[in-house]
């Protein structure tokens, strides 16, 4: 394998984690609440780590645009909802922001399945 390949596969486990913190700080938000646990950084980047190491191996039929894409737009999705929702503050409202994350990040895995 070439140092050029090395670095596709860093820069894959880098970017994946850096996108997939996005949605992860929603759900983590919606399940800690605003108190900011010791271990919240790690169980945001820990999925993105893995998701990315599996895309760059191939583990996965999933490029990486597709993870790019969903993380993005389904993270503005979600708080474009939750703010439409007024789901503020979370405690009260944990199952409906839940639902607003989990829902914008299937509504647009499905735009991306189609885009493509």
């Amino acid at each position: 394998m070439e140092l050029a390949e090395y670095f596709e596969r860093a820069g894959i486990v880098v970017g994946s984690m850096l996108m997939v913190s996005l949605p992860a700080s929603l759900v983590l938000w919606v399940v800690t609440g605003p108190a900011t646990p010791w271990w919240e950084t790690v169980a945001q980047l820990a999925p993105g780590f893995v998701i990315g190491w599996w895309v760059a191996v191939g583990r996965v039929p999933v490029e990486y645009a597709t993870v790019w894409f969903t993380s993005l737009f389904g993270y503005l999705l979600a708080s474009a909802v939750m703010a439409a929702l007024n789901v503020r503050p979370v405690g009260a409202n944990r199952v409906w922001a839940l639902i607003a994350v989990i829902g914008s990040l299937a509504v647009v895995g499905l735009v991306d399945h189609y885009r493509s």
